[in-house]
């Protein structure tokens, strides 16, 4: 299951105690660590390195046990504020007719699709991080220290990602409004993705009038 972590094997379990936390905690727990981005209406607590991606992680035989062992005693937390932020979903755009206060991304834009936001974090933590973790004959090639850094600097890279891909064709705040003008109908979905831009999903503008103005037209019928 992805997520899950390896035993680092009997003696060393048995002997150190375990500083790592590579899978979720309770929901409470990573939503109140989710201090920046958007905290409004339906909002979702996303891991910048998320959990997915962590769990995939894969070594080859050689290393593994060592790879495994770092890991147990590497003081990095999946769920810490550092490697979250809160996003909004689509329900929330529409609500509030994408006057977010920010721009930002859509949580639930191309987040687990073919070459999307989860595949790049894997493929970035197999390469960057998890190939990297070497035993060598003669001794031990790899500080969890080490590994400890790189997972955080790999996490302000994403997040920076997230930033930069949310200011694209102007922003999520201009392309909102601007959606339905022709001139941006293949690119008014591109700052909502989390995807690099060759893994964006094309999507069609939805209704003109959003939630909010619908209602305010009833109930100004209704006086």
């Amino acid at each position: 299951m992805a997520g899950a972590e390896a035993s680092p094997g009997a003696h060393f379990a048995s002997t150190h105690k375990r500083e790592s936390m590579l899978t979720r905690a309770d929901a409470a727990t990573y939503r109140a660590n989710s201090t920046t981005g958007y905290t409004n209406g339906d909002w979702q607590a996303h891991h910048i390195l998320c959990e997915h991606a962590l769990g995939s992680r894969s070594f080859k035989a050689a290393d593994k046990e060592f790879a495994e062992q770092c890991l147990w005693v590497t003081k990095w937390d999946l769920n810490d504020s550092h490697n979250m932020i809160g996003m909004p979903i689509r329900s929330d755009f529409r609500r509030e007719d994408g006057k977010m206060g920010m721009n930002i991304c859509s949580h639930a834009n191309d987040h687990n699709t073919p070459a999307g936001y989860t595949d790049e974090c894997k493929d970035h933590l197999q390469t960057s991080i998890w190939d990297k973790i070497k035993k060598s004959g003669s001794g031990h090639t790899t500080k969890p220290s080490d590994i400890s850094a790189t997972l955080k600097t790999a996490t302000t890279s994403f997040r920076t990602k997230l930033t930069t891909r949310s200011m694209r064709a102007g922003g999520t705040l201009l392309m909102w409004k601007d959606r339905h003008k022709p001139a941006n109908a293949d690119k008014w979905y591109k700052p909502f993705s989390m995807a690099k831009t060759s893994a964006v999903v094309p999507r069609l503008p939805g209704a003109k009038t959003s939630v909010a103005s619908a209602m305010g037209d009833i109930f100004k019928r209704i006086k």
